[in-house]
């Protein structure tokens, strides 16, 4: 495809009861049949967020975290749903270093912060769903107990770790079986983590009384009972090797960490282009970044524009590069350190940085000025991944997540990535069967930077749900996979939504490019300037133009970026739409 027609060859979904759509079918189909039950979109999100943990074991796990928007149908803007775990009381950089790392591991128990997913989900049903405990774990329960076919995405994706996970033996036994690769439509059975989350069910079911008083206890058995305690142990009593050397380390997440956190609701950051109000987490999270991007585009006239020629893409990939650098200046938890995001979202500052936009591509990182204070990029390396101290297992550099959409009958909405806890980057505790998070990576073992590694510090998450409101009424509710991609997938599928006249299904379907000119947020942290990934049905003469103005343009098959899922309410009907490229995510409804 040469210039700017693309035809899906999926159609959206569109109903009026309600509609799903998510980056895994299993999930999805679980959202919508809470909904047929008479469930609301927070009681699905939180039984279909239960069930991703299990069979989107590469993607999510219940060590792992969440961030999600939640916006009931009679209030203007969403409320952020902050289950992003927080570094442990002993994580500092001082020990770190003694243990002789210049970066926290990628691989292993040594990047593993407090587990935020469960408590986001307990509160979620807590504060906003219907559902007593025991129905919404059914599906997760059988799923867990009874098994799940592996999807051949997953299990192309796991086959590139088997070196990893071989090592672990709950993994392996898990994961393994006969010790073979993962293969497509392999049933996976994960008796310990039925057999955790049956114990967790039927403990708080007893003890409870009524449904807020059942969710509560499941709060504190999992974060101050057994699931805790059985954590504590494991992490005492295991050592991690890395492959400098023959030093053991041992992990600093502990019982008392998990005892002292709770995940909770934020007020969102929003920003107004073009009609639309869109909402996102704060700058714990890098969601920011896809506001202060459309606020450097600002006034570029992109009515009617054609989204695929070489001129709308440097245009983009040149803002994101500017906004992708004051993420690293300047995003951290808000806190501990005074993000200036008022000054970062001004017109006044974004006018001054449109115009450092070159007509050839920028090889430099160029953070933006604060009145009164100077800012401070990391040291980082550039170039191909090379060797590194780590742990005996592989590095593994692709990091991925899931995301959920849910709009009910009622006009309650949903916008939930959950993540983390992934089973090819840490070993499965046996007695739980799930693994733990490695968000730590995320963190930076320099002082001063707004994201250093702190205890009890949220690591700058990529987990990037949104929300929009568009100058007609209707609602957007939205996510994109792949990490420092996620913005990027985000923007791109927004502008073409605002500035043309694409259904939702193709702006999803249409090709998209993909930047890694900035640090990556996981293990090692290399930038690779000047690089353009590129979708490659751009087309040979977009790729010729692109070079031609400096950038380093890598041509991608299509399937390889590009991973949005999106639901709209537009008053009467409402829409759903989903990604075909990589053949598992999934868009329902009626």
């Amino acid at each position: 495809m040469e210039g700017s027609t693309f035809t899906s060859m999926r159609a959206e979904v569109i109903g009026n009861f309600g509609v799903v759509s998510a980056t895994h079918g299993i999930p999805a189909q679980v959202a919508m049949g809470v909904l047929e039950r008479g469930g609301n979109a927070f009681d699905a999100a939180v039984a279909a967020g239960l069930v991703f943990h299990i069979v989107d074991p590469d993607m999510a796990g219940f060590g792992g975290e969440l961030v999600a928007l939640v916006k009931r149908a009679d209030e203007a803007e969403p409320m952020v749903l902050c289950a992003q775990g927080t570094a442990p009381a002993h994580a500092t950089i001082a020990h770190y270093q003694a243990e002789g790392f210049d970066l926290i591991p990628g691989v292993g128990v040594m990047a593993a912060v407090v587990p935020g997913a469960f408590d986001g989900w307990m509160l979620l049903l807590r504060d906003y769903g219907t559902m007593d405990l025991a129905t919404i774990f059914e599906a997760s329960l059988n799923y867990a107990a009874g098994g799940f076919p592996l999807t051949a995405n997953a299990a192309k994706h796991l086959r590139r770790y088997v070196s990893n996970m071989r090592q672990w033996r709950a993994t392996a036994e898990t994961y393994l079986l006969e010790g073979g690769p993962p293969t497509p439509g392999q049933i996976i059975i994960n008796r310990p983590l039925a057999n955790c989350l049956n114990r967790i069910v039927t403990e708080a079911t007893a003890r409870g009384t009524g449904r807020e008083q059942q969710i509560e206890t499941a709060r504190e058995i999992y974060y101050g009972g057994f699931v805790a305690e059985t954590i504590d142990t494991f992490i005492r009593g295991y050592r991690e090797p890395d492959s400098s050397s023959d030093r053991l380390h041992q992990g600093l997440l502990t019982a008392d960490d998990m005892a002292h956190w709770r995940a909770s609701f934020e007020r969102p950051l929003w920003y107004d282009y073009d009609g639309a109000r869109v909402f996102k987490p704060h700058a714990w999270a890098q969601g920011a970044v896809l506001l202060q991007t459309l606020a450097i585009l600002g006034d570029l006239r992109l009515d009617g524009a054609d989204m695929l020629n070489a001129d709308a893409v440097h245009l983009q990939a040149e803002a994101l590069k500017l906004a992708f650098a004051d993420r690293e200046a300047w995003y951290g938890d808000p806190k501990f350190i005074d993000v200036p995001m008022r000054h970062l979202l001004s017109d006044e500052y974004n006018t001054l940085r449109r115009s450092e936009i070159a007509p050839t591509a920028a090889l430099d990182l160029r953070p933006g000025n604060v009145p009164g204070r100077q800012p401070v990029l990391p040291r980082y390396d550039t170039g191909e991944v090379g060797t590194a101290v780590e742990p005996a297992a592989a590095v593994s550099h692709e990091k991925d997540t899931c995301h959920l959409n849910i709009i009910d009958r009622w006009r309650n909405v949903v916008s939930a990535t959950p993540s983390g806890g992934w089973v090819q980057d840490s070993p499965l505790i046996p007695d739980l069967g799930f693994s733990l998070s490695t968000r730590g990576q995320m963190f930076w073992l320099q002082d001063g930077l707004p994201s250093s590694l702190a205890p009890g510090r949220r690591p700058r998450t990529t987990l990037t749900p949104t929300m929009a409101t568009l100058r007609d009424g209707s609602v957007l509710t939205f996510g994109c996979r792949g990490a420092d991609h996620s913005e990027q997938g985000l923007l791109q599928f927004l502008l073409r939504v605002l500035h043309t006249q694409m259904d939702l299904q193709t702006a999803i379907e249409t090709p998209v490019f993909a930047s890694e000119h900035w640090p990556s947020s996981t293990y090692p942290r290399r930038a690779m300037p000047g690089r353009l990934l590129l979708g490659r049905s751009f087309g040979e003469s977009v790729a010729t133009q692109l070079r031609s103005r400096g950038h380093e343009v890598q041509v991608k098959p299509d399937e390889a970026l590009g991973r949005t899922c999106v639901a709209a309410d537009r008053g009467k009907l409402m829409h759903a739409a989903a990604t075909g490229r990589l053949g598992v995510f999934v868009a329902v409804g009626r």
